[in-house]
């Protein structure tokens, strides 16, 4: 089983499993929210009554943990599944999960850095790791269940890997470079060959941190790396690649809620979004400027915190334009927010989306927000 390492997620699953599904009629009693405090839209967080809303897939594998990413292309919805020593991508059709595409994958732990899934119109794009080297699998769209997968570059080797494997446009996949230079950022092409390397694109922006977050806008890909309570932002350009890649724009914050966590990063139109979890348990999502706004010359700037508190699960939220989707684990239940609102500590803050624990990955396009949690695959209006 994974592990999933958010509050009351293992006693979550185990009480799901015997439920087979915990679907929106289900009502889970003595997990999650048991001996919570009151959760921001009013509800008693003591109650021991894990309710799940808008389920649309209560597969008993998604329940189990075996599900480890999510994505949309504002059609369908996809979810990438580790069972069995098999990685297999599943799309969602009338309440079923359905093998699209899959390859053997290596039994390894689970790593910091999560996996990475996505579904362009060139094909399908997944990480996974054979032979104890970790690569960027790709399959057509107009392949069939059966088809195998192949691979298209490597992300090197999988045994000291802790940075998210990738993140991609609609053209381009990017990735922190295997070599020459650890800390570059490679770009690779959906439709190149097969088993080809990337072409570096941006210098300095891994610098060898233990761990990190990596996004990608229209604009620019960033890379957050946290440590003694700053948090580095590193913005690289989207250009052509040049005979001297440009350096990564460095942006510095003072966001003492980050001791030493991971970070999780989300851009949005008018900020960028970071998740902390401090080692006292305060999660907190801070807000930051674009990097038109960051100070010069590597000054330190400061954060504003967003919302905050040990409910609230800070390393898996969601942010479109200036609205932020988290999840506060006491209510516990899924939230909106605007960026511009702020929240009170361990209160919350916004509106609730739906019932729901146990997050692990959100996906969204125009009009839905889907989350992969302990109730299964859920869809609930933006």
């Amino acid at each position: 089983m994974a592990r999933w390492g958010r509050v009351g997620e293992w006693v979550v699953a185990a009480a799901c499993a015997m439920h087979i599904g915990c679907s929106s009629s289900n009502e889970v009693s003595g997990a999650g929210g048991s001996g919570g405090g009151a959760g921001a839209d009013g509800s008693s967080g003591g109650s021991g009554i894990v309710a799940c809303d808008h389920v649309v897939s209560s597969d008993n594998d998604l329940v189990l943990g075996f599900g480890v990413a999510l994505a949309t292309d504002g059609t369908d919805v996809f979810v990438l599944k580790d069972k069995e020593m098999r990685r297999t991508v599943q799309v969602l059709r009338s309440g079923n999960l359905v093998d699209v595409v899959g390859v053997d994958n290596d039994p390894t732990n689970v790593y910091p850095g999560g996996a990475s899934l996505v579904v362009t119109a060139n094909g399908f794009f997944f990480d996974a790791t054979s032979g104890g080297k970790r690569s960027i699998y790709r399959s057509s769209r107009a392949g069939d269940a059966g088809d195998a997968p192949e691979r298209l570059g490597d992300l090197g080797d999988a045994s000291g890997s802790t940075k998210p494997p990738f993140v991609a446009d609609d053209t381009y996949i990017y990735m922190q470079a295997p070599a020459p230079a650890g800390d570059s950022l490679a770009q690779l092409s959906q439709q190149a060959p097969a088993n080809s390397t990337g072409t570096i694109v941006s210098s300095g922006v891994f610098l060898d941190a233990s761990f990190s977050s990596m996004a990608v806008t229209a604009d620019a890909v960033f890379n957050a790396t946290s440590g003694g309570g700053m948090v580095s932002l590193r913005a690289s350009s989207k250009s052509l690649p040049m005979s001297t890649p440009p350096p990564a724009k460095l942006g510095v914050f003072a966001l003492p809620l980050c001791e030493g966590s991971t970070v999780s990063l989300q851009p949005g139109s008018e900020a960028i979004f970071l998740g902390c979890n401090a080692n006292d348990g305060q999660q907190t999502i801070y807000q930051v400027p674009l990097p038109s706004d960051w100070p010069p010359n590597g000054n330190p700037g400061q954060g504003a915190i967003i919302v905050s508190g040990i409910p609230i699960n800070a390393q898996v939220f969601l942010v479109q334009g200036t609205v932020v989707y988290y999840f506060n684990e006491s209510v516990p239940g899924l939230f909106r927010i605007s960026g511009n609102d702020g929240g009170t500590p361990d209160a919350g803050g916004g509106t609730k989306i739906m019932a729901s624990h146990g997050a692990k990955h959100m996906a969204a396009d125009a009009q839905n927000i889907y989350v992969l949690s302990a109730c299964g695959l859920q869809q609930a209006p933006l």
